[in-house]
């Protein structure tokens, strides 16, 4: 059973967690029946990642094999033959597809188009450098239409660009660690030679400072402003601000940007400025 679990990453689930954005910004969290809505989302969108990962897994067997950590996945090690992922994987699909089209057609044409673009990406865009981190970001951008489609929340632009920028501040992050071990003449990745060390980390600190600038033209935005009430919004920039340069320190600092899944369940400092950004907006929406 572990091997199973680990095929799926249920570690990475996590990631789902933007479905329930539109509906927390929205202010209608606490709406039960919404919230169940989402919560199936959730449960849907998981289950098809997991369709994602199973054959980005087998696609990259051999890579997997000369990973320093992915050589440890279920494929890698001879755990799980072929046979044996793709009944898991078509069970998974028919799982997915059968909650998402039950919650809505369009959650359903999400996760549908979700799962093509990640097929092309597994066998062909990754290896193309700049896009393959782009379609890395797309896919948080259809959990937040997911859960908007689910709930029939409208998703503002502001929530769309802040949540691409994020994504790829943190995939650019990933690409960081993939580099240094090719300069230990290790390449884990087919579009690693698209990037070096320099560009990395110019594009890391340009995504990091736009996400500061784009969140604080968000707090002080007149239509904003309106929606909260006058509420003080430009509070919670300052944990904005905290995360950005944790993240930072510990790509440029302690270099464990590798794995992002990891970093959310293990660092102190980033769960409670993400706790600190949830509570102090939770304030000023619910109160």
């Amino acid at each position: 059973m572990k091997k199973y679990l680990e095929l799926i990453r249920v570690k990475h689930y996590v990631k789902n967690l933007f479905v329930f954005l539109p509906l927390f910004f929205a202010g209608k969290i606490t709406n039960f029946d919404l919230f169940t809505q989402t919560f199936l989302t959730f449960l849907a969108f998981c289950l098809i990642a997991s369709c994602v990962y199973i054959v980005n897994d087998y696609i990259d067997i051999e890579k997997d094999k000369l990973h320093p950590t992915k050589c440890n996945r279920p494929f890698a090690l001879g755990e799980v033959n072929f046979q044996q992922g793709f009944v898991l994987w078509s069970l998974l699909l028919l799982a997915s597809a059968a909650l998402s089209y039950w919650v809505s057609t369009k959650v359903c044409f999400i996760l549908t188009v979700y799962m093509i673009i990640d097929l092309f990406y597994s066998k062909w865009l990754k290896k193309i450098p700049i896009i393959d981190i782009s379609i890395v970001s797309l896919g948080f951008v259809f959990r937040l239409f997911a859960g908007g489609y689910a709930t029939g929340v409208a998703l503002s632009e502001w929530i769309i660009l802040m949540t691409f920028l994020f994504a790829s501040f943190v995939a650019i992050a990933k690409r960081r660690d993939d580099v240094l071990m090719g300069d230990k003449g290790k390449k884990v990745r087919d579009a690693i030679d698209g990037y070096n060390l320099k560009f990395v980390d110019s594009s890391m600190v340009m995504l990091g400072g736009i996400i500061i600038v784009c969140y604080i033209m968000y707090s002080l935005t007149h239509s904003v402003q309106v929606k909260m009430g006058g509420k003080p919004l430009y509070f919670t920039t300052y944990f904005v601000i905290l995360a950005v340069m944790r993240y930072l320190q510990l790509a440029f600092v302690e270099n464990k940007t590798g794995s992002p899944t990891s970093l959310a369940y293990s660092d102190r400092f980033l769960q409670l400025t993400l706790l600190g950004w949830i509570v102090c907006f939770s304030v000023l929406i619910y109160l």
